[in-house]
């Protein structure tokens, strides 16, 4: 959330913050916040890290942030799924290739983007965002 007001104090104007993580139940929530770090040092290494026959659950979670310069406003969301035994795919960015949702098959890396956003924290924070700023309505 430090993010978002340090945006807002730059911009002056409201702004929207997303920050991402990965949570691999066998590291004990490791990287979690460090996801991008970890990410670019290991890429897809992160598989061969989990011995055969030990939990291979994880969960992404995505955490949007609107300031408005008086307050923050964060929402929450994250997907369950795994950590493939290897690397697939060739869509999108970090951790795409090595995470698979529960209900899919594939590697968020493997589907098109059309397929992704039906699984994605992402999607589901933004849409937390749209509700309180009054864009979407609930069914």
């Amino acid at each position: 959330m430090a993010k978002s007001l340090n945006a807002f104090q730059y911009h002056q104007v409201p702004v929207i913050v997303e920050h991402g993580a990965l949570v691999v139940d066998y590291f004990n929530g490791f990287p979690g916040a460090l996801s991008k770090p970890m990410w670019d040092l290991m890429k897809g290494k992160i598989c061969d890290l989990i011995p055969t026959g030990e939990t291979r659950k994880a969960k992404v979670i995505s955490a949007v942030c609107y300031c408005d310069g008086k307050r923050r406003y964060p929402f929450f969301s994250e997907t369950e799924g795994i950590i493939a035994d290897k690397p697939k795919g060739s869509l999108g960015f970090q951790f795409d290739p090595i995470f698979i949702p529960n209900g899919a098959s594939e590697t968020y890396a493997e589907m098109s983007q059309t397929e992704k956003l039906k699984y994605s924290q992402a999607t589901k924070a933004y849409e937390q965002l749209q509700y309180f700023l009054g864009l979407k309505k609930k069914k």
